[in-house]
């Protein structure tokens, strides 16, 4: 057994070679496992840039996307599941970019189509207001010439005119009542043309040229022709179906004006030539008989003369007061066609002297207020009349039966309206006597009224009495003019 003491040595010996090999192997095992450690920092990192930067990537395609962003491609990122994932992504991006370019396309079409209608609409709307606004223009007046150039103004509504003609059809031909141009306008002789060849044929013509378009418009009813429209559209324009429906249209509603304002006429004139019958019969009935009596009893005054002077002298004082009575007709008569104020002073003065005259007569409290009447004041002879007339017999009733004690008369122009009014504060028109024509001698009123072309209305008024109101258009005031010619 060996001693510890002699052991010791070695055991040190053993010890410094066992730490010295240690430190050796230490030495040489921490750079290998430096590389080591750098080999797997630099293999996780590539590993990790590898895994996630194509998620990464993804993600911020996915962001874009999600942001409206669909017009950037989705990049590819290889082969595997994150690759896949966006392929799909790309494949979504695309869809919803057709999808989106669908809809733009439906909503430009939509858009499209509603500009489209509401113009269409619009157009529409606009020819329906043009011929209501005709419609309304034709009941306001039966004046050939105002009619024309109504109808003349609805078609530059909805046709680019240049230049338009109205002709009424006179003794088998046309005659110019309106015209309108724009500019120098089309050739006179063109126009007349078409309008005559649309009245020949009683259809609508058209003649497109080079850069204008010359449209005939025949103006007619059932019983024939009356007249017709040529009108001159520029540029490069054609009459489509609707638009012949329009103009066909305006030409009914100025034919049928046109053939009312002829009846009318033909009716003023009947009426004229009644009121000569009326007036040959009565002067028949009455100044010849009385004029055939006086010649008899002159007569037999002759024979009388040689043998009885005091029979011969109550024949010739017979005679005599037949002369007067006679002549007394014969002023009535004379004061029936034209009421001598109104051949001296015309209708305004002649009214303030006959209001002035029933005063004195009634007792009764009347005012004559005038407003912005014409001067001079051309009415038609019969227009004159009828409105004087009118004034004296509603100025009769109103002393007969109103028990009024002021009364206002009014004679006044508004808006080419010549309006004669009577109002009284008296017991006013009772309920029955109001609905009937013939009260007070309405008949009579409406009768002349109707026959100048006027208006008659009888109004109660919220305070009591009575108003009784004429309104005659002036133009038809002096278009009697033309039938009693």
């Amino acid at each position: 057994m060996v001693p510890a003491r002699d052991l010791a040595p070695g055991a040190e010996s053993l010890a410094d070679g066992i730490r010295s090999g240690f430190r050796r192997i230490l030495l040489q095992v921490l750079p290998l496992a430096a590389v080591f450690c750098a080999i797997a920092v630099m293999l996780a990192y590539l590993f990790s840039r590898r895994l996630v930067g194509p998620v990464r990537a993804l993600t911020v395609s996915a962001e874009r996307l999600a942001q409206g962003h669909t017009d950037e491609p989705v990049p590819p990122q290889g082969a595997d599941e994150v690759g896949m994932l966006s392929e799909a992504l790309e494949r979504m991006r695309r869809e919803v970019n057709a999808s989106r370019d669908g809809i733009l396309a439906a909503a430009r079409e939509l858009e499209g189509r509603v500009a489209d209608r509401t113009t269409q609409l619009r157009e529409r709307n606009e020819e329906l207001v043009a011929l209501n606004d005709l419609a309304g223009s034709l009941t306001r007046s039966l004046d050939p010439p105002t009619l024309l150039g109504e109808a003349v103004a609805t078609l530059r509504a909805f046709l680019p005119l240049t230049g338009a003609r109205g002709y009424v059809l006179d003794a088998g031909s046309l005659r110019r009542l309106a015209e309108w141009t724009a500019g120098e306008g089309p050739p006179a002789a063109d126009l007349d043309e078409v309008a005559a060849a649309a009245v020949g044929s009683r259809e609508l013509v058209v003649r497109p040229g080079a850069r204008t378009t010359l449209i005939g418009i025949p103006l007619a009813t059932a019983e024939g022709a009356l007249g017709a429209m040529a009108v001159l559209a520029s540029g490069d324009w054609h009459v489509a179906g609707r638009t012949r429906g329009l103009i066909r249209a305006v030409a009914d509603q100025v034919g049928l004006a046109l053939r009312t304002a002829q009846l009318s006429a033909e009716g003023r004139e009947l009426a004229v030539l009644e009121e000569r019958t009326r007036l040959a019969r009565e002067i028949h009935d009455t100044l010849a008989q009385q004029l055939t009596g006086i010649v008899l009893q002159l007569e037999a005054a002759e024979a009388f003369v040689g043998r009885d002077q005091d029979k011969a002298h109550s024949v010739v004082v017979a005679a005599r007061d037949q002369a007067r009575s006679a002549l007394q007709e014969a002023r009535r008569s004379v004061w029936n066609l034209r009421p001598a104020p109104l051949e001296a002073t015309g209708l305004a003065a002649a009214v303030e002297r006959e209001v002035k005259r029933w005063r004195e007569r009634t007792g009764i409290g009347v005012v004559v207020r005038t407003r912005n009447l014409p001067s001079p004041l051309a009415l038609a002879p019969q227009a004159e009349v009828a409105l004087f007339r009118i004034l004296q017999e509603a100025l009769s009733n109103i002393a007969q039966h109103a028990r009024a004690t002021s009364v206002e008369v009014r004679l006044g122009h508004r808006a080419g309206v010549l309006e004669l009014s009577v109002s009284d504060d008296g017991v006013g028109l009772s309920a029955d006597s109001s609905g009937r024509v013939d009260a007070f001698g309405l008949v009579g009123m409406e009768e002349r009224a109707r026959l100048a072309g006027a208006e008659l209305l009888l109004q109660r008024p919220d305070g009591g009495g009575t108003r009784v109101v004429v309104r005659l258009p002036l133009d038809e005031g002096m278009a009697v003019a033309a039938a009693t010619a």
